[in-house]
């Protein structure tokens, strides 16, 4: 392989990976005009539905969006068709994406395992199809008086069929009624179905987004860039094949990161922006929506910065999302969330919004070091971040007990820059949990 012609340190590679995906020198868009911006930007977001003090998705979004608020989201997804929802593993994408994704959509009618479920639910793909295309959107409940079955994608004939067409492409998720998908079709969710894109453009396409939401992958990841992007089933000799043709053809350019074991990657067209970072000149279009000089931002657990095993490899920050461990055997919390601070991970929090009585609560607060807690100018952003998302969750008072410590503690609600004179405070007697 070439030898590379980029060269960065560790903390222009991260500040990189971060500013790619809109998180450093801090939130890079505003309000609901600029969601689609940070949808193409993104790439995907990964959806889950489990809400302590936001869903990922949602959590991800107020974390690079400021005034962000969930129902931006649903407007883009429901109304004006700008993104939509696919996948077993379930991501909202940028509609822009959907010609691509359509080829790869296609492939699950082809595959032996989905070829022999369309076979053995022919009758019932077919009722589907047509009872939405006479009456309009409708969700699995719609259909009554269907036969039971045993399966992990639905407990009745139609909610398989729904989910092979959905994933076939023919329908796409229109709305929800509550929790519940609903489905129409697809040329009637974003107009006419712009046809599929060859394979190999489609696969090209969709490899070069994933390096693009990566932003500086170290080689497994590239191999598995290209691997799970890949038409069919590849061997590993391919997976090597195809990434030296991409630096070879220049869509994907070699980096050497000091402190990385082996090369980099990232896409060809973004070095320019990395050797701006290396220059301490971040490009101007990397611009802080609130120009603060180092804001704090709660992470979302499923972030692809710090998800899978990032948060180690990048930052040396350990981190798991525990909502899946048994709470005996937890180190941390339920919906315990990375704390970036700048270019840092400087944290780990707990919490959760408590609507009932209108309450944010801190749960645990884990720092990285004792420093940090001893950093009036972390304690202030933390505490502007803590407002943001008691705002956000609709909430306004603050059960600090989980700090750890009273001076911090204090340093945080205390802090004179919260927004329009408001200010959280922790209740009479609140202790650090321990």
């Amino acid at each position: 392989m070439e030898k590379a012609a980029i060269s960065a340190d560790m903390q222009a590679t991260l500040r990189f990976i971060l500013g790619r995906q809109g998180l450093w020198p801090g939130r890079r868009w505003s309000g609901r005009e600029d969601l689609e911006a940070a949808l193409e930007n993104l790439c995907r977001i990964q959806v889950d539905p489990l809400n302590a003090v936001g869903r990922n998705h949602d959590l991800a979004l107020h974390g690079r969006i400021d005034g962000y608020r969930p129902e931006h989201l649903q407007d883009a997804l429901y109304n004006r068709h700008t993104a939509f929802e696919w996948g077993a593993t379930l991501f909202v994408y940028p509609v822009s994406q959907f010609r691509f994704m359509r080829a790869r959509m296609e492939l699950f009618g082809s595959g032996s395992d989905w070829s022999s479920i369309s076979r053995r639910y022919s009758s019932s793909i077919d009722e589907v199809l047509r009872s939405i295309e006479r009456n309009g959107p409708m969700g699995n409940r719609d259909f009554k008086g269907n036969r039971k079955v045993d399966s992990y994608v639905a407990r009745k004939d139609t909610g398989i069929a729904l989910y092979f067409l959905w994933l076939h492409g023919d329908l796409m998720i229109s709305g929800r009624r509550r929790s519940e998908k609903l489905y129409d079709l697809t040329d009637r969710v974003i107009g006419r179905i712009p046809d599929a894109a060859p394979a190999d453009e489609a696969e090209e396409q969709l490899i070069k987004q994933r390096f693009k939401l990566y932003g500086a992958s170290n080689q497994t990841e590239a191999y598995s860039a290209i691997r799970t992007c890949s038409f069919g089933k590849v061997k590993k000799e391919h997976v090597v094949r195809k990434l030296r043709r991409l630096v070879r053809d220049g869509t994907v350019a070699e980096v050497s990161v000091r402190g990385w074991k082996g090369p980099g990657y990232i896409l060809a067209e973004t070095a320019a922006e990395l050797s701006a970072v290396a220059s301490c000149t971040p490009p101007v279009e990397w611009k802080n929506s609130r120009r603060d000089a180092t804001e704090t931002v709660f992470l979302a657990p499923l972030e692809t910065v710090t998800a899978r095993g990032r948060s180690r490899s990048l930052f040396g920050f350990r981190y798991r999302w525990e909502v899946y461990v048994r709470a005996p055997d937890r180190e941390w919390g339920y919906y315990t969330l990375p704390v970036l601070h700048g270019d840092r991970l400087r944290a780990r929090i707990d919490m959760r919004a408590d609507h009932s009585s209108g309450t944010l609560r801190i749960l645990g607060f884990w720092p990285e070091s004792e420093d940090d807690i001893r950093d009036s100018d972390f304690a202030s952003s933390l505490g502007l971040a803590i407002w943001r998302l008691a705002e956000f969750n609709g909430v306004d008072s603050l059960d600090a007990g989980g700090l750890p410590s009273t001076q911090f503690r204090s340093m945080v609600v205390s802090s004179s820059t919260l927004p329009v004179g408001r200010k959280l405070s922790a209740p009479a007697g609140s202790k650090p949990k321990k």
